[in-house]
This record gives structure tokens, C-alpha cells and sequence, in this order.
């Protein structure tokens, strides 16, 4: 592994705080793979587990509220999570990647959110732990901020 950037320190504490009051377990990643019988729920294709193109993909982003929650998780080949869908809800790419398949995965995907759906007060307590966790987060990535530029004047003034 090469060296770790400013950005990827921060978004490690960012995502470890966070992971601690909304986790995603090994054993919930398992259930999705089952689930999704090893294929990408948007394009379909066959992901074996051993080449890591298997991700598993947000359907409702972080960025727009979305949980780790195994509700909001789904199996997603490299292609459609990394390069394809982007910005664009789950269900407009879903449109687009899987016509002549569109009612079967829909189904597939509404299906899996029913099973695993939380309950109103479960979704607003982890939203409200995960605010807490962002906030001490942005604190701590401030700190990030200051230790690099600390170590740098120190590493510069042992050259």
C-alpha cells in the first residue's frame, strides 16, 4: 500500500466513527451475496467473491441520507457501482442498465429492502447517533489537519 494521503486519513476517521454506531457486518455482507445469488442487482452479471468486483453498493447515498444499514445495501458489480451509476437514484440506473430486466430486479431489490426495512424510531435513532459521529468526526478531521502540517514542519526541519 503506497502512502496515505491528508484526505484518505480523514475520510478513515470520518468512516470509522461512523461505522461504530451504523455498521455494516461480514455476516450481513454474506446475507447480501446469498441474497443476490453472486450477480450484480442492476446489469445482472456473475461476480465471483474471490476477485473483489463484487461492491457493496448504497442505494440511497450517504451523502443523501442514506444508511449502512444492510436495507440500503445491495450487491453491485465494479462497473455499475464505480463507473455507471454515479449520481443517479438506484432506481433511474436501474431503468437504463436493465430494460428487458427491469420489473425482476426492481422486484429483486424491493424485496430485499422489505425484509431487512427498519422501523421509523430505528432509522431516526442511527440517523441521529450518525449526526453525532459526523460532527465529532469534523472535529477530529481538523485535528488531521493540524498533525499533518506539524509533521511536515518537523520533517522539513530534519532534512
Amino acid at each position: 500500500m503506497g502512502k496515505m494521503t491528508k484526505s484518505q486519513v480523514k475520510n478513515n476517521v470520518k468512516t470509522g466513527l461512523i461505522e461504530v454506531v451504523d455498521p455494516f457486518t461480514d455476516k450481513q455482507k454474506d446475507m447480501v451475496w446469498d441474497y443476490f445469488d453472486s450477480h450484480c442487482c442492476f446489469c445482472g452479471i456473475k461476480l465471483v467473491r474471490k476477485e473483489r468486483k463484487g461492491h457493496m453498493d448504497h442505494l440511497v447515498s450517504k451523502n443523501d441520507g442514506g444508511l449502512n444499514h444492510i436495507s440500503n445495501r445491495v450487491l453491485a458489480c465494479d462497473k455499475c457501482n464505480g463507473d455507471d451509476k454515479r449520481e443517479k437514484t438506484w432506481n433511474d440506473f436501474l431503468k437504463e442498465v436493465s430494460k428487458d430486466e427491469y420489473d425482476k430486479r426492481f422486484k429483486a431489490i424491493n424485496d430485499w429492502q422489505g425484509q431487512n426495512k427498519l422501523t421509523k424510531e430505528e432509522y431516526e435513532k442511527i440517523s441521529s447517533l450518525r449526526a453525532k459521529a459526523e460532527e465529532i468526526a469534523e472535529v477530529l478531521q481538523d485535528n488531521v489537519e493540524e498533525a499533518f502540517e506539524r509533521i511536515r514542519e518537523i520533517r522539513d526541519a530534519h532534512k
